[in-house]
């Protein structure tokens, strides 16, 4: 009997449902997780253009960036599954991805920064770039200190401490 073969898709799908680390979440934070997965997702082209980044995996790799990346999505997708049943059940809700603003990435600073990388003649996956307030790309880049938190950390720091008041 030979070997069965499945899609990654399916594997994760599986892989997810033996082990629903989501399924705590409330409705608002699955919302709110599957907005920071697309954000994740999404990279800003040379040309100012919005697209999901390579996928293919190079021989003898497990995965790579943009596959973690689908592999959440997956798993997100399979908790409203089973929550709402088959795509599109639950998505037609507008909070999803419109609770918040997306960053207007080809925006007229977004074209002028795509313009400026692409005149470097920089490759994808040579380099990293990481905006953000001056004062923390000073500590990252004289200290090597870097904090990566999700969003959704600060807003619980920011919910306890109004609560915190409260009492």
């Amino acid at each position: 009997m030979g070997e069965e073969f499945l899609p990654r898709q399916e594997i994760w799908q599986r892989q997810y449902s033996a082990d629903r680390y989501a399924r705590h979440l409330s409705q608002h934070e699955l919302d709110r997780r599957i907005r920071d997965v697309v954000l994740n997702l999404i990279h800003l082209t040379s040309k100012a253009q919005i697209d999901f980044g390579p996928i293919k995996i190079d021989p003898g790799s497990i995965s790579n960036e943009s596959t973690f990346w689908m592999e959440t999505w997956t798993h997100v997708l399979q908790e409203m599954k089973l929550r709402y049943g088959p795509y599109p059940a639950g998505f037609q809700r507008r909070e999803i991805l419109h609770s918040e603003p997306f960053p207007h990435l080809v925006s007229e600073l977004g074209k002028k920064a795509a313009a400026r990388l692409s005149s470097m003649g920089l490759k994808r996956g040579d380099v990293f770039i990481k905006f953000g307030k001056r004062a923390h790309m000073e500590a990252l880049h004289e200290l090597g200190a870097l904090r990566i938190q999700p969003a959704t950390f600060f807003q619980r720091q920011i919910t306890t401490a109004l609560l915190g008041m409260m009492s």
